[in-house]
């Protein structure tokens, strides 16, 4: 599969203590077709899961906090240091499949009035079964997904 980086989407990862699933998560994004800018904000993490990401990972930006902020304060702080149209939130124990950036900006400019999409979310140790739809409540009749 041809990589090519993509100046249009930033992942941002909010971790915390997440060592046992960061690896894998950016694995599963450096695999893609295309390789977005990528954020890991740190929440004063013990475990260890900063280094790996500075170590293994040297091209992902690295925000660690001196203190555990949570889950908003990291995702908005990544936010603002993206530096792309399209920024696609990302929790650290989340595998995504190959095509799935292709797939949303591929969604996304179909339609202009598109501001915002959810994907399925998949049981991280089950991953044939359905968790989610996006988060939150949806009407399931009047939802889409993307399959990729």
């Amino acid at each position: 599969m041809e990589q090519r980086k993509t100046e249009l989407t930033t992942v941002v990862i909010p971790n915390y203590n997440g060592i046992a699933y960061m690896e894998n998560c950016l694995k599963s994004l450096y695999a893609g077709s295309r390789i977005p800018e990528i954020i890991v904000v740190d929440n004063a993490s013990k475990d260890g899961s900063d280094v790996l990401v500075r170590e293994k990972f040297p091209e992902a930006e690295l925000i660690s906090f001196p203190e555990n902020k949570g889950f908003s304060a990291a995702v908005n702080a990544g936010i603002r240091a993206a530096g792309t149209p399209y920024v696609f939130l990302l929790n650290n124990d989340t595998i995504i499949k190959p095509n799935l950036i292709d797939a949303l900006l591929d969604k996304l400019h179909t339609d202009e009035k598109i501001g915002f999409i959810g994907v399925p979310h998949y049981y991280y140790d089950n991953p044939d079964k359905l968790q989610t739809i996006g988060g939150g409540f949806i009407d399931i009749k009047h939802a889409e997904a993307i399959a990729c």
